[in-house]
């Protein structure tokens, strides 16, 4: 059940990557809190799958947030590394003004940077 969950939550970091404009690292570690904090120590307990939170010392709480951030890395990882083999990868341009440099970035579509690309191989001194 634990693996077939982190598979299942796997979908978070693309739709964080794609639609939320995060950048690789910040996408990972978001999803990896995420799973951490919403089902290992929300809806675990909750349902009954542990005992409360109350009943662990904290340094087990904080040994499982530290381990699906790495978790959430991996995740991050794995996917860049198959989007870029597909070139099917977001491609980044800037942060937004809302948030801050260097944690998101807006996305081209994926025609649109094909055809950009097209346009730079023909003509490399162009913008």
């Amino acid at each position: 059940m634990h693996y077939g969950l982190g598979m299942a939550w796997g979908p978070v970091y693309g739709l964080l990557r794609r639609h939320g404009g995060l950048r690789p690292l910040g996408a990972g570690l978001v999803t990896g809190a995420t799973l951490s904090l919403i089902v290992d120590e929300g809806l675990t307990p909750a349902v009954g799958f542990s005992a409360p939170n109350r009943a662990y010392p904290a340094a087990t709480h904080v040994r499982g947030f530290l381990a699906h951030l790495v978790w959430g890395v991996v995740a991050a990882l794995a996917t860049e590394a198959v989007w870029r083999v597909t070139r099917t990868e977001p491609d980044q341009v800037g942060p937004p003004a809302s948030l801050p440099a260097g944690c998101a970035g807006t996305q081209v579509p994926l025609r649109e940077r094909h055809e950009r690309d097209r346009h730079h191989h023909l003509h490399p001194s162009w913008p």
